[in-house]
């Protein structure tokens, strides 16, 4: 595992460098990066009932339990970084921006970013 210090957040990532030459997933890897270059979306219908029930708050319910979910799964944590090296996180981060009004009732407003 190896260690980065991102200036932005003030967040050590850890990570482990991925060696595409003999790694499993390689041939998957160049082909959605390099042959057919994609996003991916999903839309489901979810059944929000049990956190109305303990009276949670259902967007950021929702973005915790995706949180989650990605972070279970190492290959929702590769990225490739601006010199082309693919990296596996150990955990990835979610973030949401917050606008903020500079003064009250103002169309003014600043942006505050916020780790969940």
């Amino acid at each position: 595992m190896q260690k980065y210090f991102y200036k932005k957040t003030k967040e050590i990532l850890i990570f482990k460098a991925i060696n595409l030459n003999n790694w499993e997933r390689n041939i998957y890897y160049k082909h959605f990066t390099q042959n057919i270059p994609c996003m991916y979306s999903i839309y489901t219908k979810i059944d929000i009932t049990k956190i109305k029930e303990l009276n949670l708050k259902i967007s950021q319910t929702i973005i915790f339990l995706i949180r989650k979910l990605v972070n279970s799964h190492k290959e929702f944590r590769i990225a490739t970084n601006t010199k082309g090296i693919v990296r596996i996180y150990d955990k990835l981060d979610l973030y949401i921006h917050i606008l903020i009004p500079k003064q009250k009732h103002s169309k003014i407003y600043r942006i505050k970013t916020v780790k969940i």
